[in-house]
């Protein structure tokens, strides 16, 4: 299907925040597919080299979350160990039935809500 007035193609877009200066939150939008890998990864990477105590990457509002995706979740979430706490906050069909779907549940710590993410 073709974009139109509309139908607004989605786009992929990354913000970051700093939750306070020991936290920051990457809030993902759009689809998260071979297309948003590097870009992804990229804004991740960029949030690491803040050295956080926490990063928190928030999906809940993905449209599509893709191998691709899961993969720069879990390289992400590797590189981590030992100089971050690295939190996924995923919900619904969308954004948290594909990580379970790879068991990936139980190798990240994923929150249904960001409010959660933060406090724990």
């Amino acid at each position: 299907m073709q974009p139109t007035d509309q139908d607004p193609q989605s786009t992929f877009a990354v913000s970051t925040r700093a939750a306070s200066p020991a936290v920051v939150v990457l809030e993902v939008t759009g689809p998260v597919d071979l297309d948003a890998e590097a870009d992804l990864n990229r804004s991740i990477s960029a949030a690491m080299d803040l050295r956080p105590e926490v990063l928190i990457v928030d999906i809940s509002r993905i449209e599509l979350l893709t191998s691709a995706g899961m993969a720069v979740l879990l390289g992400s979430h590797n590189r981590a160990q030992g100089e971050t706490t690295f939190r996924v906050v995923a919900t619904g069909k969308t954004s948290l039935r594909p990580l379970q779907v790879l068991g990936l549940t139980d190798v990240m710590a994923i929150y249904a809500t960001l409010d959660d993410a933060l406090a724990a």
